[in-house]
């Protein structure tokens, strides 16, 4: 018997895959390649940010129950780095400011998404309690 709610979560990882690998790209493209070259120790830490929040996001899809819950945990502290990262970028003159706002925005957008996935499969955990 299938489960109805299957097709959910399937649809659900398929829309925050998809907005991440948006935010890679328009990060990729429009926050890490102004970012100055005697500041390259930042440029590498947010594309190892990046580059995390993929692999954990792609390990939350293929994993279940609290391997899931670990992963997507993993996500959003990967978030948070980013976004203290972006604090310091904020700073340096030939970032554009409408460009880090917009990134600043998909940041949260992917955010709230694993946040609530996260919820969603916490409740399922303890409904099996």
């Amino acid at each position: 018997m299938k489960n109805e709610n299957e097709g959910v979560y399937y649809k659900t990882e398929f829309v925050i895959r998809e907005k991440v690998l948006d935010l890679d790209c328009y990060i990729r493209a429009h926050i890490v390649n102004a970012i100055p070259a005697v500041n390259r120790d930042i440029r590498i830490h947010i594309l190892d940010e990046l580059y995390n929040i993929v692999k954990n996001l792609h390990y939350a899809i293929y994993t279940k129950g609290n391997v899931r819950i670990k992963y997507l945990t993993d996500v959003i502290v990967n978030i948070s780095l980013l976004d203290y990262l972006f604090t310091i970028v904020s700073k340096y003159k030939n970032i554009n400011e409408l460009k880090l706002r917009e990134a600043i925005k998909k940041l949260l957008d992917v955010r709230n998404m694993i946040k609530k996935w996260k919820t969603t499969e916490e409740a399922k955990k303890n409904e099996k309690k």
